[in-house]
């Protein structure tokens, strides 16, 4: 179910109107504080859900386990009620709540919650094992949770070392360390210095961190100019933000540009 698409203007118009009611909400936007329609709202949303085909067919399955259990201990059968009246399933109120509340503020995203950072370990052509031995280790160091941040500090060393040494991606490290504060306390400035270096190497991954950290900053323009680089080279994350951006209006194209500047003079 995690990867099917859910195409149902049905389920679209009832999110929206349940994005509506949110907006007069008071308290807490969860199932539980609000009003009996709103309530009502959020029961026909996942009633509606329930007819998609792959959800009806697990939500069976389901019933038929659970009528196999509780006919060992029970003589008179269950009832099967509506997916949104099983108790067992509550949390899939608060779900279409949150969605419904993401729709209201114009936050898409569904599918980008779980998207994580990707690298490569581009290292140079060498024959210096324990440098390239070096690298890996200083760079696992930062990233786990058991060492020490004396540890994690000398680990940064060793990277630094390394990337004089010719290391590029070791300055992609030295990034993520300054933008999550392993080892040191955070410093966005720090860590896009480091990224910059990475990135202007040619590392996608660099180019991604360093577009997002400029979106952060609200430096759009430079972050789409990062984005763009790490998405021609493939990097599927940055491709996704770039599409991101476009399609939330944050990012006008040149064509749009010129088509503006061209009414303003007539």
């Amino acid at each position: 179910m995690q990867n099917i698409v859910c195409d149902n203007p049905a389920i679209g118009e009832k999110l929206l109107a349940l994005s509506q009611s949110l907006e007069a909400a008071q308290g807490k936007k969860v199932y539980g504080y609000l009003k009996k329609s709103t309530k009502t709202q959020v029961d026909d949303i996942v009633d509606e859900l329930a007819k998609l085909p792959k959800v009806a067919e697990c939500y069976a399955v389901w019933n038929k386990l659970r009528d196999e259990l509780e006919g060992y201990y029970k003589d008179t059968p269950r009832q099967h009620l509506p997916l949104s009246q099983q108790k067992e399933f509550r949390a899939i109120k608060n779900l279409v709540i949150q969605e419904a509340e993401n729709l209201r503020r114009n936050i898409f995203t569904f599918e980008d919650t779980d998207m994580v950072e990707k690298y490569d370990e581009a290292l140079p052509a060498t024959n210096d094992y324990n440098a390239v031995l070096g690298y890996y280790q200083a760079a696992e160091t930062l990233g786990a949770n058991h060492v020490t941040q004396a540890e994690k500090r000398e680990a940064l060393q060793t990277l630094e070392q390394l990337r004089d040494g010719g290391f590029t991606m070791a300055a992609h490290h030295l990034g993520r360390a300054w933008r999550d504060g392993l080892g040191v306390l955070p410093d966005d400035e720090e860590a896009g210095f480091w990224f910059r270096q990475s990135a202007k190497a040619g590392n996608d991954c660099s180019q991604y961190a360093l577009g997002t950290l400029l979106q952060e900053q609200g430096r759009i323009e430079e972050s789409m100019a990062w984005y763009r680089q790490a998405a021609e080279a493939g990097n599927q994350n940055a491709q996704y933000h770039l599409g991101k951006l476009y399609l939330q209006g944050e990012i006008v194209s040149a064509s749009d540009k010129m088509k503006e500047n061209a009414e303003e003079k007539m």
